[in-house]
């Protein structure tokens, strides 16, 4: 019986959340009106994501009640860089409820997503091509999960640009006539 009412008064409350996040309309304006399929910020300080619908913050929050645990990410092998600056990594990535995504950032510039191959709980991930800046570049590796809980890995992978060739050797002058 206690199970029971204790399922339902959650189903209610996040039932309601989700009213209030709809109702609300998810902005601070007060003059956009929400539609389906349209995206809410996520308040200061929250994890950031590009774009976040009402639905997957209702969800969001709920994992949140139910993972506290972040998820865990470690590289396992990194490419040869090659004379073009690129180099590839790739690792795992696991979690006690549910992986949601792995990311990447360079302390020199650039970022973006890993290609995800396994299950909600334990994932390999492969990032085909990162390019690097002449010099020391920080890779740092975010694994998130459902709830929001990030854990890192972080690798310094160094790139030395090939020196420029030599410009060539200037025409001879003219002999004076």
């Amino acid at each position: 019986m206690r199970t029971r009412l204790t399922r339902t008064a959650l189903a209610v409350v996040q039932a309601l959340a989700c009213l209030t996040v709809a109702g609300c309309g998810g902005g601070n304006s007060g003059t956009e009106s929400l539609e389906e399929g349209s995206t809410v910020p996520l308040e200061e300080g929250a994890v950031p994501l590009d774009e976040v619908t009402v639905l997957e913050q209702a969800q969001r929050w709920r994992w949140q009640v139910i993972d506290r645990i972040a998820p865990s990410v470690k590289i396992d092998s990194i490419t040869g860089v090659g004379s073009t600056g690129f180099v590839g990594m790739s690792g795992t990535a696991s979690d006690n409820k549910r992986l949601y995504l792995v990311r990447w950032v360079n302390d020199r510039g650039g970022s973006g997503s890993a290609k995800l191959s396994g299950t909600t709980q334990s994932a390999t991930w492969v990032i085909a091509a990162i390019q690097l800046q002449d010099g020391a570049n920080a890779i740092t590796v975010t694994a998130e999960d459902a709830a929001g809980n990030v854990s890192q890995a972080t690798k310094v992978v160094t790139h030395s640009a090939p020196a420029p060739a030599p410009a060539p050797a200037p025409a001879p002058a003219p002999a004076p006539a």
